[in-house]
């Protein structure tokens, strides 16, 4: 009787063990079945949340621009969303915005600044927004803005190179008394404005430079708005030559048949004379031949051909300084 009592125990307990792992059984199926449930609502209530672009714009590079994306929630539960930003270009513009509040049955704006780059190239690109809650990555709604960049305005013209002095010119772009800041970039460490510049009445803008070093790399731009839009120039470089010494070559060609000239070197911006002698010492031509640029030079001389053939001395001084060169003149 013990032996069946024990087999009888043994057998209540597996009786209940069983019962208790069908029961866990039956709850772990309803939390499946509520769960399964729920996901098409959940669904459903997603499908309510909406996401409108910006209209399209016409830009040109180094347009700013001010962007509105609209979210509409069309549900009773307020969300927190998440916006991300990608461009159909290279542009460093993958971003993402995070915790923004959309109120139940309603709608919010997000402002999204946006600078077209200064070298970007005619021709369209797309703005890409995709929006979902914060909780899950799941998109649930993207579009896109077109946009539509127009060709830089033409670079500036450079109208003198000198090792301390350089001038530029922008042309064609800018009305009468328009204004545009000028942005120069020194052996690429940037770009910073350095001047305001005004157009003339023939629309031509007119830069100097007296900052720069010889051997120097500069580029050069000018910032202004047409049309109502912000918009940058192309880039003109411009290689500054190097520092030269106060020297005088001579006649160029030699010996000169015909318009001779003398050719001559200045290592700083000064006012330079030219004087010419005979053999016999005498000056034959002289020449005050105002402030010159540092740098090569070639000068025309004896423009009127009264110089005979003959050896000559030409003296190049500015201020205290003084040397000189023979050369011949053959008729």
């Amino acid at each position: 009787m013990r032996r069946e009592s024990r087999r009888i125990r043994v057998l209540r307990s597996c009786a209940s063990g069983a019962g208790l792992g069908l029961l866990l059984a039956l709850v772990s199926l309803s939390v499946v079945a509520r769960v399964s449930a729920a996901a098409p609502a959940t669904a459903e209530e997603s499908a309510m949340l909406s996401l409108t672009a910006p209209p399209g714009s016409l830009v040109g590079p180094g347009t700013g621009l001010e962007m509105f994306w609209t979210i509409a929630n069309r549900t009773d539960v307020a969300r927190s969303v998440t916006l991300e930003f990608t461009s159909s270009r290279s542009w460093p513009l993958a971003r993402h915005s995070r915790g923004i509040a959309v109120p139940p049955n309603d709608s919010t704006s997000f402002l999204m600044p946006f600078s077209v780059p200064d070298t970007a190239a005619a021709g369209q690109v797309s703005i890409f927004a995709r929006v979902h809650l914060d909780a899950d990555p799941t998109p649930l709604d993207s579009c896109a803005s077109v946009l539509s960049i127009l060709n830089a305005p033409q670079a500036a013209v450079p109208v003198e190179i000198a090792a301390d002095f350089v001038r530029l010119e922008w042309s064609g772009w800018l009305d009468w008394r328009d204004t545009g800041i000028v942005e120069v970039s020194r052996d690429d460490q940037g770009w910073y404005p350095d001047g305001l510049i005004a157009a003339d009445e023939q629309r031509r803008c007119a830069f100097e430079d007296r900052e720069v070093k010889p051997g120097s790399t500069v580029g050069y731009r000018l910032r202004a708005m047409v049309n109502g839009m912000a918009m940058v120039s192309a880039v003109t470089t411009v290689h500054v030559p190097t520092l030269t010494p106060f020297a005088i070559a001579g006649l160029r060609p030699n010996p000169s048949h015909a318009a001779p000239a003398v050719a001559f070197t200045l290592s700083e911006r000064t006012a330079i004379r030219l004087e010419v002698y005979d053999l016999a010492g005498r000056r034959v031509w002289e020449s005050d031949l105002g402030v010159l640029a540092p740098g090569p030079h070639l000068q025309a001389i004896e423009p009127n051909g009264l110089l005979r053939s003959g050896v000559y001395l030409f003296r190049l001084t500015s201020g205290a300084r003084s040397v000189s060169a023979s050369g011949v003149i053959a008729r």
